[in-house]
């Protein structure tokens, strides 16, 4: 598909997307969990579905409506094959849910999730005794269970996903377990799965994210939970304001979520951008913006817009972590360099840091390389610069389908 963007700024109010990595996660509590649960504001995005399928694989039954979704866990037989599609948290996390099974399951995905590596696997699950044989390190991948508890070592220093899979699973074994964490990246993310067992009453004692004590014979119960709105998303909203000079309220978006990626607002306010809120709805109002320094080591998934941002202040602007970038939907550190290049923005990649020259964006074509993030990167750009056309612009449905459509409707200045 197709998009043509056009020079345009925005006015009134605009909602946030219910986020994919709050709904994963409250999708694998309730496969574990002793009840049925109803989730609230669910996303139906791609990843989001590929969670629902998933549940549903490994014997949930599970039934969508627009407002909400129910998880009614063990009414089915469990599949021997589990298919993630192109999400990476859903294949981590169930992975795990699948350890717990007596009987080999397969799980295989799609697109660039073969190529991501799928390694840190081979050294954690078989801790737990569990069987577990690679495609040469990536998918798909066969588990053998069930897990037992024990001591485990882990090294997260690729990714914390695979934690938060390994989290979800101990408390619900035969027996207490201890995780040794190692060069923990993406604290949020584990903050973030946290908060989701809690809502479940499953509780893990957290010694400064380097141990993880977990009591086994804990129960999973919610009869619901809520999907928050998802701050990765609303970021290209925040930094769309900015950019293009508007006034813009944005929607569904709790002041004290754990998700890493609200630091956007710090990066805003630090630039001269007026940020403020009431409750869960906030208002950016643009201003010359000068130009920052930050660190995305943490939250990466900021490291898109940080970038649009980045062009239109008053020097050049630094963003840190670029080798968080490496194994996402796309090599996304050369990909954006791409994308500014095209645009005539210079930009250059030092050690782990990222530097981008500020300039008046061209119009240019530019391709979203199936990553949702570069989609919505370069369609923050068009408005702010020339205008662009998107190639693969469809690429947004795996985390926000409605994306063009919620932009569409407080564009204005075509």
């Amino acid at each position: 598909m197709k998009v043509t963007v056009s020079a345009s700024q925005l006015s009134g109010e605009a909602k946030a997307p219910p986020s994919k990595s709050v709904m994963q996660r409250a999708v694998a509590a309730a496969v574990l969990s002793k009840s049925p649960t109803k989730i609230l504001n669910p996303s139906y995005c791609d990843d989001g579905l590929a969670s629902l399928k998933m549940a549903g694989q490994l014997g949930a039954r599970v039934e969508k409506t627009e407002g909400s979704c129910s998880i009614f866990p063990g009414e089915n037989k469990v599949e021997t094959t589990l298919s993630c599609g192109e999400s990476g948290l859903g294949s981590r996390l169930f992975t795990c849910l699948a350890s717990l099974q007596n009987f080999k399951i397969t799980v295989d995905g799609t697109g660039s999730l073969r190529k991501r590596p799928f390694t840190d696997f081979e050294k954690i699950l078989p801790q737990l005794g569990v069987e577990l044989q690679t495609t040469d390190g990536h998918l798909p991948i066969s588990v053998t269970g069930p897990a037992k508890p024990g001591v485990i070592e882990v090294d997260a220093s690729s990714s914390s996903q695979f934690l938060s899979g390994l989290l979800m699973i101990l408390p619900t074994l035969d027996g207490d377990s201890e995780v040794q964490v190692k060069n923990l990246k993406s604290r949020p993310y584990i903050d973030m799965t946290l908060d989701v067992m809690k809502h479940f009453g499953v509780k893990i004692e957290n010694l400064n994210y380097e141990i993880f004590k977990v009591k086994g014979n804990q129960a999973y119960r919610a009869s619901e939970i809520e999907i928050d709105g998802d701050w990765s998303g609303a970021a290209f909203l925040f930094v769309a304001a900015a950019v293009t000079k508007s006034k813009l309220e944005i929607n569904s978006l709790q002041p004290d979520s754990s998700q890493g990626d609200s630091r956007i607002v710090d990066v805003l306010r630090e630039m001269g951008a007026e940020v403020t809120h009431k409750n869960a709805s906030w208002t950016v109002t643009a201003s010359e913006l000068s130009s920052f320094e930050f660190d995305a080591t943490d939250c990466p998934d900021l490291f898109p817009p940080l970038a649009v941002l980045a062009v239109f202040g008053n020097g050049p602007s630094k963003i840190n972590g670029v080798h968080r970038l490496k194994n996402k939907e796309s090599n996304r550190g050369n990909v954006l360099m791409e994308m500014l290049s095209k645009a005539g923005i210079g930009s250059e990649i030092e050690n782990d840091e990222l530097t981008i020259f500020p300039g008046k964006p061209k119009r240019c074509t530019l391709d979203s390389h199936n990553d949702h993030r570069i989609a919505m990167a370069a369609t923050i750009l068009g408005m702010a610069g020339a205008g662009v056309e998107i190639d693969n612009a469809e690429a947004v449905r795996k985390s926000w389908p409605g994306f063009f459509e919620g932009l569409e409707a407080a564009r204005i200045n075509f």
